[in-house]
């Protein structure tokens, strides 16, 4: 799971961490968000949306697990994209950002795993976002 630590918010529930030399080639390209709803790449500060079949989020984030740069709604076939504070990219599905956010600033979890009282906590707050991106013990 990844969530926004500043704003209490989910960003991903399923990631795919695109770790494996062919994975990290083939990215997004000709796929679509389908059994994962976000894509991380570690070491990694440029990416591109050539071959990408929808738009897409994009987040960059530094040492200190912050989001250095943010891009919404990025269309396919932009030839490259890049932060030079960044350490990590994560793409994710068009709108995710706008529904949770999520800005220069925040401070992201990568990989959470977050405990029942801390999930109550979260949809307790007036942190509650509608529809497909709040977070959710077991989609109740």
């Amino acid at each position: 799971m990844i969530v926004n630590l500043t704003k209490m918010r989910c960003l991903s529930r399923e990631p795919f961490y695109a770790v494996s030399p062919g994975a990290r080639l083939r990215g997004m390209i000709g796929k679509r968000f389908d059994g994962f709803d976000s894509m991380v790449f570690q070491r990694c500060r440029a990416i591109h949306t050539m071959f990408m079949l929808m738009p897409i989020d994009v987040i960059f984030v530094d040492r200190a697990n912050t989001v250095c740069a943010v891009h919404r709604e990025l269309p396919p076939w932009l030839p490259m994209i890049f932060s030079r504070r960044a350490i990590a990219t994560v793409e994710l599905p068009a709108g995710v950002l706008a529904a949770t956010g999520t800005e220069i600033g925040d401070k992201i979890d990568l990989n959470s795993e977050l405990t029942g009282d801390i999930i109550q906590e979260m949809q307790e707050n007036v942190l509650e976002v509608r529809g497909v991106y709040h977070c959710k013990e077991n989609g109740k």
